[in-house]
Order: structure tokens, then sequence, then C-alpha cells
């Protein structure tokens, strides 16, 4: 099962979370309407989610909020920014 980790603001920035996640070793989905045939890059239709398999999302969310100094504008699912 997967488990809701966090919501960039864009695919950009979902993709850059997912490559901390995976450099850590932590396997990851991106879902977004912008990874459809049409990419939307403004509004709640550009932000991606980001999804890890349950036994990670702990250590995902230490990891992504290790990073929260970033100025990244991605939030947790616990609705801190990270």
């Amino acid at each position: 099962m997967e488990v809701h980790i966090a919501t960039a603001a864009d695919l950009h920035e979902g993709r850059t979370l997912a490559s901390r996640l995976r450099a850590e070793g932590i396997p990851c989905r991106l879902r977004s309407e912008s990874l459809g045939p049409f990419v939307v890059t403004v509004g709640s239709m550009a932000t991606v989610d980001v999804f890890v398999p349950q036994e990670f999302a702990e250590l995902a969310e230490q990891v992504l909020s290790m990073d929260s100094g970033s100025g990244g504008d991605a939030t947790s699912e616990a609705g801190t920014q990270i």
C-alpha cells in the first residue's frame, strides 16, 4: 500500500523530491494531472503528489523534513512545509 507523503507545487519540484527520496533508497511514485499528455504548469492542476510504500513513510518524512530549510514550497501530509 502506498502513502501520500507530500504535495509539490509543480512537476520540477516533484521530481526533485523524488530524486531526494530515491537517493536515500526510498522508492516513490509521482501522480499529477500535469503528467498527462497536456502539461499544466499553473494553479492547482500543476501540483504533484508524492507517494511512497507504507513501510517507507516514516523514513521519507524524516528525509524530507531534513530538507525543510531548502526554501521549497512542497507540503507534507501533515501540512508542514518541506
